[in-house]
């Protein structure tokens, strides 16, 4: 597989379209999960749950590998490797969804599926040796601009690990729109911001957006003192009493 693979759109929209993100959403989470149209998640401030978002369509992803690379790819197929961390389950089955999907429709598409240990992972990811990989991103701070820098600039913590040809597109249209995200203060102005980039996102068939889990708290009724707080991954336990 070439390293510029990923950089046809058809190719991207085929991939957006082969994921079942129903069915992984109800087998890996439980049903705990909602499908994301963006980076810009549910719960932040630019959040517009009425943007488009794609869906498992086979036929449609049958049609866009059938344009990819004027017929050529149809035709000669692929073979890559995709990459999760090592014990992450339900990577592992998002993976595997698009590797058989992706059997079922073109015998010549394989993708092999492997787990690597977390330091073997990143290091892979940082060199830029992963051509499919599954990550997730956890806030800094709650704003859309966390997300939009690390997802979509340049030079962003994933967006810099998408190729030449995404670094090139990015300075042009997606470095000015992230850095307007972090100068503008105009609530109404900024929702607009993230909502151009969220449709740039859809448009280009950036990334596969599988999954955006819920959160949710078990406790004896004994417990007092927990309070949500969607910055905090792990418990505070200064903060609970009996």
């Amino acid at each position: 597989m070439p390293s510029d693979f990923f950089s046809n759109l058809d190719v991207r929209k085929a991939f957006s379209y082969l994921f079942p993100y129903k069915q992984y959403i109800q087998e890996a989470w439980n049903g705990m999960a909602i499908q994301p149209n963006s980076a810009i998640i549910k719960g932040l401030p630019g959040y517009d749950p009425d943007l488009p978002m794609y869906e498992q369509n086979i036929a449609k992803a049958t049609e866009y590998f059938k344009k990819a690379y004027d017929g050529k790819l149809w035709q000669e197929g692929f073979k890559f490797t995709a990459v999760y961390n090592t014990g992450n389950s339900v990577r592992q089955l998002a993976l595997d969804a698009l590797s058989n999907y992706a059997r079922q429709i073109n015998p010549k598409f394989q993708i092999t599926v492997i787990g690597e240990l977390w330091s073997n992972f990143l290091s892979d990811y940082v060199a830029g040796r992963l051509p499919m990989y599954m990550m997730g991103w956890q806030a800094d701070y709650p704003d859309p601009y966390d997300f939009a820098d690390a997802y979509y600039a340049s030079t962003g913590a994933y967006g810099a690990t998408l190729g030449a040809s995404y670094t090139t597109w990015a300075q042009k249209n997606m470095d000015p729109l992230v850095n307007s995200l972090m100068t503008t203060v105009n609530p109404s102005q900024r929702a607009k911001i993230a909502e151009e980039i969220s449709t740039l996102d859809h448009e280009n068939a950036l990334y596969i957006w599988t999954d955006q889990p819920e959160g949710y708290w078990v406790e004896r009724t004994w417990v007092k003192g927990w309070y949500w707080n969607a910055m905090r991954p792990g418990i505070d336990f200064y903060s609970l009493s009996k």
